[in-house]
């Protein structure tokens, strides 16, 4: 069996593996449709849809964080470098998107971008428990 790191408090596992279920279905759902011609789009445009809604997805994930922030005051589960390096990552592929003229690839982009910024300001604005405590500027 595969163990995969299961965050304090458990549920790590069934999570991660409701998501997986869940895109896999989505998958073969689109699939399944333009096989079919149920679904009458190019296929670019479809997949690219739906890959598009998984990212959106996976920049939204620390969002639980954030709501544990702003109601606990506490900034400790935030991953400030998890934070900062998909920021980087949406700003670097919302400019390439943008030079294109791509919305499939600036749109979600810039929605990552947007969510990880919040996710920085939460984490210097709120104390942390974890740790030495920063300093403040």
């Amino acid at each position: 069996t595969v163990n995969f790191f299961c965050p304090p408090g458990g549920g790590g596992q069934k999570a991660m593996s409701n998501s997986l279920m869940t895109y896999a279905s989505l998958f073969l759902v689109v699939f399944s449709a333009l096989s079919s011609g149920l679904l009458d789009v190019p296929p670019q445009v479809a997949f690219g849809v739906l890959a598009n809604l998984c990212l959106v997805f996976l920049y939204a994930s620390p969002l639980t964080a954030l709501s544990r922030v702003i109601t606990t005051g506490d900034a400790s589960p935030i991953d400030p470098l998890l934070a900062v390096t998909s920021l980087a990552n949406g700003c670097f592929w919302l400019a390439y998107g943008a030079s294109l003229g791509n919305p499939f690839i600036s749109v979600p982009n810039l929605v990552g971008s947007f969510l990880n910024l919040a996710t920085l300001a939460a984490f210097l604005a709120a104390p942390s428990s974890r740790g030495a405590s920063r300093p403040r500027r």
